[in-house]
């Protein structure tokens, strides 16, 4: 009969290897479906956005905390930390974006510039 610890430890293990390869192909999935569509300024910060995502992922992986402090910054499964906090900031700067594009957008259908906005609130 197997304990419950080793079905946790089996499960963590699992699940800490699995997470960066299917994060990154996934990043990688849409980067490249997404990517052809976007303008140049665009595809630089979508770069920039994702080079970001997959240091801050990587680092919390690597990173060996000293205190429990240490450990609640890098934590992925707990909030108000180093990774949710740049998540969340990306996420608001496409609300952002969607929402300057809807402003900025005086040659666009009125329906497209209403989806703009309402992607931005769903975004912010």
């Amino acid at each position: 009969m197997v304990d419950n610890s080793a079905i946790a430890a089996l499960a963590q293990s699992l699940l800490r290897f699995s997470f960066a390869p299917l994060y990154v192909t996934a990043s990688l999935l849409v980067c490249f479906c997404l990517f052809s569509r976007l303008s140049r300024l665009s595809k630089g910060l979508a770069i920039l956005l994702l080079a970001a995502q997959v240091v801050v992922i990587a680092v919390s992986q690597v990173v060996e905390p000293a205190s429990s402090y240490d450990y609640w910054l890098w934590n992925l499964d707990q909030e108000w930390n180093i990774p949710s906090t740049l998540a969340s900031t990306q996420l608001a700067l496409v609300g952002a974006v969607a929402l300057l594009t809807a402003w900025f957008s005086t040659n666009s259908s009125a329906l497209l510039r209403l989806y703009f906005v309402f992607s931005a609130t769903v975004f912010l």
